[in-house]
């Protein structure tokens, strides 16, 4: 019965019904689970769609479970990291990040923990694999606990009445700083005889982790070993790429995925300036857009700049104030 109630799902998603869709969707997983076990491996191409579905129509709540599930089914939450695992986990640590992100309803900061510990129980299985594998891997972590320490202080008392998760991320805020400069020295241990540039990565990461954190003094040093091998491997472009202009910390494109506007509203372009201090504070901040009804996205991306720390500048002998710059933002969610 599970294959006839897919073909229903795909035939009801194209006559535009996507709540039957996914309820058919969930009737077939049912199936599967009760003939083949709860971990069935079936599931998995059902769980995908189901997945894809719950994306394209903007269903994140849903979403989060179903992701969830779908990483346990993988069999990507156990057994020695391969690159296969990795991609797998790799991926839904991210969405659980973008789940932290979007949801508003009191429930999204189970995601953000589920992320950590998921990251956190990957990398004791990941203590004998490849270095590759591991820094990515380590790397992801590291978003974590940005966004751990970047949320808002979280204190909870044992007469509060507060969620598990918000009770566990208060705790690990006090601690996320040092785990993270713990994490990024192990990756320099591992790396080893990596080539320059992979070593040079490591230190400015934790150049920036020391900076974001308020330790300038060490991340300075780190930020002078970036040269120092840099240099010595004749990768001045790269240096240039890196330094020469300040940068939004923490310097993670791939931050959030792409998060889909599914409620017709479209974000505008925001043109914002500002200068940079030696400290990475954004001084004389100016936003615009070029419409009047959009004002208010501009006023909130120029409180958000207000708000961010930045790596400034930096020249051989350190950090530097640096020129005025002009860059363009959107606003990734509009409520």
């Amino acid at each position: 019965l599970a294959d006839p109630l897919n073909n229903l799902s795909h035939a009801q998603l194209e006559r535009g019904d996507p709540e039957e869709a996914a309820a058919s969707l969930r009737r077939a997983l049912h199936l599967v689970r009760v003939n083949q076990g709860l971990y069935s491996p079936s599931q998995l191409p059902l769980l995908r769609q189901l997945i894809t579905l719950y994306r394209d129509h903007g269903e994140y709540a849903a979403l989060g479970d179903v992701y969830s599930y779908y990483y346990r089914v993988s069999g990507a939450a156990r057994g020695p990291l391969d690159e296969a695992r990795l991609r797998t986990a790799l991926d839904y640590l991210a969405w659980e990040r973008q789940l932290f992100a979007t949801r508003q309803d009191g429930e999204q900061r189970a995601h953000l923990l589920r992320a950590y510990k998921a990251g956190r129980d990957l990398l004791l299985d990941a203590e004998d694999a490849p270095w590759p594998l591991y820094h990515e891997l380590a790397m992801s972590q590291l978003r974590n606990l940005y966004l751990i320490m970047g949320d808002r202080e979280l204190t909870v008392g044992m007469g509060d009445e507060a969620t598990r998760a918000e009770r566990e991320l208060a705790a690990l805020q006090k601690t996320a700083y040092s785990k993270g400069r713990k994490l990024l020295e192990t990756c320099l241990t591992k790396a080893g005889d990596a080539p320059p540039r992979q070593r040079a990565e490591i230190h400015r990461e934790l150049g920036d982790w020391f900076h974001w954190n308020g330790q300038l003094m060490s991340a300075e040093k780190e930020y002078a070993a970036v040269f120092e091998l840099l240099e010595e491997a004749g990768e001045q472009a790269l240096l240039s790429r890196w330094f020469d202009e300040p940068m939004e910390l923490p310097a993670k494109e791939d931050l959030w995925p792409l998060i889909h506007e599914y409620n017709d509203k479209t974000p505008a372009l925001v043109q914002a300036s500002y200068e940079v201090s030696r400290k990475g504070d954004a001084r004389r901040v100016e936003a615009s857009t070029g419409a009047e009804a959009d004002a208010w996205q501009a006023r909130r991306i120029r409180a958000m700049l207000r708000d961010t720390h930045f790596r400034p500048r930096i020249g051989r002998s350190g950090p530097e104030a640096g020129p005025r710059v002009t860059r363009h933002y959107r606003l990734i969610a509009i409520p």
